[in-house]
């Protein structure tokens, strides 16, 4: 109850603010437009005010309807997907035939490829959706427990890459010093920019790494240490390791050949 209330009070202190910039209509209209625009489309007021839907006739807003229908499904298949990693992630499911069970689920509800390997309490959510938000998974990857990735900015998995127990990867973040001249959502107070992340066939991400928004993409065979934080592209056939993660190692592409070939 208090939720809904705190939301209806965050419209209308918005319905407000338009009105006091257009006072085209009243009040009573933005507050209401809001809110259908909301149930409709399912999106947040951020948009709203982005596309300046207030300021639009019915041409105009048809336009739109594109953009923000396909943003919808985006957010309800990521709102599937939550109810997926909590019923599914749960360790009732890591007895061998429930194993088979919430791997199948899992390729169902996300594009998967042959032989992935889900463990418990795997996360995988796209914590501020947009046209960018996709989550694609190549052939025999291993998720371990305790995984949790955001797919907001879109995140690319290759095959036969192994992500060990407790890694955070993540594609959004908060430009809280101004520093970006350009963000995808601003309201004054919540700078908020995505990137999309590669990771390239045969990487090894290690226990406790953490993969921070910016870094584009991490190349094949490469290794990320356990515990490191990765914060900018790591090319292919190296370790990386530290806070921040850089480079301790390199060597020839011949040391790991693709996991299907010969090892």
């Amino acid at each position: 109850m208090y939720r809904i209330f705190s939301y209806l009070l965050k419209v209308y202190k918005k319905s407000l603010i338009i009105f006091n910039e257009q006072r085209k209509k009243t009040k009573v209209f933005y507050f209401i437009d809001i809110l259908l625009f909301r149930l409709k489309y399912k999106t947040t007021i951020e948009k709203y005010l982005e596309l300046k839907y207030y300021n639009k006739d019915r041409k105009e807003r048809k336009k739109d309807d594109v953009e923000l229908t396909l943003l919808k499904e985006i957010y309800l298949k990521n709102k599937r997907g939550i109810k997926v990693c909590y019923k599914y992630g749960s360790r009732v499911y890591d007895n061998s035939f429930r194993q088979y069970k919430r791997n199948k689920v899992y390729r169902k509800t996300y594009i998967m490829g042959e032989n992935c390997f889900v463990s418990s309490n795997v996360y995988i959510n796209c914590s501020h959706p947009s046209l960018l938000s996709k989550f694609t998974c190549g052939k025999n990857v291993k998720l371990n427990k305790d995984v949790k990735i955001d797919y907001s900015g879109g995140v690319e998995i290759g095959n036969w890459v192994l992500i060990a127990s407790g890694v955070h990867i993540s594609t959004h973040g908060h430009d809280l010093l101004r520093l970006k001249s350009e963000v995808e959502i601003d309201d004054n107070s919540n700078r908020l920019y995505l990137t999309e992340l590669i990771i390239e066939d045969n990487v090894v991400i290690n226990t406790r790494a953490m993969i921070r928004p910016g870094v584009g993409k991490i190349g094949e065979n490469s290794i990320i240490m356990a515990g490191a934080v990765v914060t900018k592209r790591v090319p292919p056939n190296v370790v990386v390791s530290g806070n921040p993660a850089e480079i301790v190692m390199k060597f020839p592409a011949e040391k790991r050949h693709i996991r299907n070939k010969v090892i």
